[in-house]
């Protein structure tokens, strides 16, 4: 999470959608009074505004995870609403079928392989156990169902919808082109998605995926694709 206070705007970082590599571009225009949760790839130097917001939590909210980088906005909502008042606040969100094959190799990448013979069994294994459900980040930017950030940008249009954002003066100007981070967990040939969940989509780790983001897909639109378009400046 980043609250920026120079800026007017406040970041939650949802899972598997380029939000390290949007904190890491974003943290050297951060100012002395902004606030951003820690994050290991800024090193103990880049941190700098992660240690008043680490305590900030602590003093504000009881059995709080301060160093969590995935924080709500429910967070925002009940306990800085006052240092935030219409602060911009906006996330990314991502097509839940790839979303789900990166939640996966970086799982397995960090955990080791699930049981299978085969890549596809092992990714069935994933979608059906407890994981795949910790990846549904609809909580974290919505109060009662309903939308509660300003913007939820889209992964595959990302670089685009950055710049629109900078353009209207509500961040600052980013390009994350070169701040990719951990764009290598995942490999290329996974790309083709329906190597994951069937030429038709219709196999059971697509109704898992289904069930599991019916609330995205339902808000969003989202529709599953075979061929997954790899953006330039994203990570896995």
């Amino acid at each position: 999470m980043i609250i920026s206070h120079s800026h007017r705007f406040c970041f939650i970082k949802t899972r598997k959608t380029a939000g390290t590599s949007i904190e890491v571009a974003l943290a050297p225009l951060l100012s002395a009074e902004d606030w951003i949760s820690p994050l290991e790839e800024l090193g103990a130097s880049g941190n700098i505004q992660a240690r008043p917001f680490t305590r900030e939590l602590r003093k504000r909210i009881d059995g709080v995870r301060p160093r969590n980088p995935h924080l709500p906005v429910s967070i925002i909502d009940d306990y800085f609403a006052n240092d935030t008042e219409d602060y911009f606040r906006f996330c990314v969100e991502r097509n839940p079928w790839d979303k789900a094959v990166s939640a996966f190799f970086w799982l397995t990448k960090r955990r080791g392989p699930y049981k299978g013979d085969t890549v596809q069994e092992q990714f069935l294994r994933f979608a059906a156990g407890p994981r795949l459900a910790s990846f549904s980040d609809f909580d974290m930017y919505s109060a009662d169902g309903e939308v509660s950030v300003n913007a939820v940008l889209q992964f595959d249009n990302l670089r685009e919808e950055l710049c629109d954002l900078a353009d209207k003066g509500l961040i600052p100007k980013i390009d994350i082109q070169h701040t990719r981070m951990k764009s290598t967990q995942r490999p290329e040939s996974s790309r083709k998605l329906h190597d994951f969940y069937g030429d038709g989509f219709d196999n059971e780790a697509s109704f898992l995926v289904r069930h599991t983001f019916s609330r995205e897909i339902g808000h969003f639109g989202y529709r599953p694709f075979c061929d997954m378009p790899i953006p330039p400046d994203a990570q896995a």
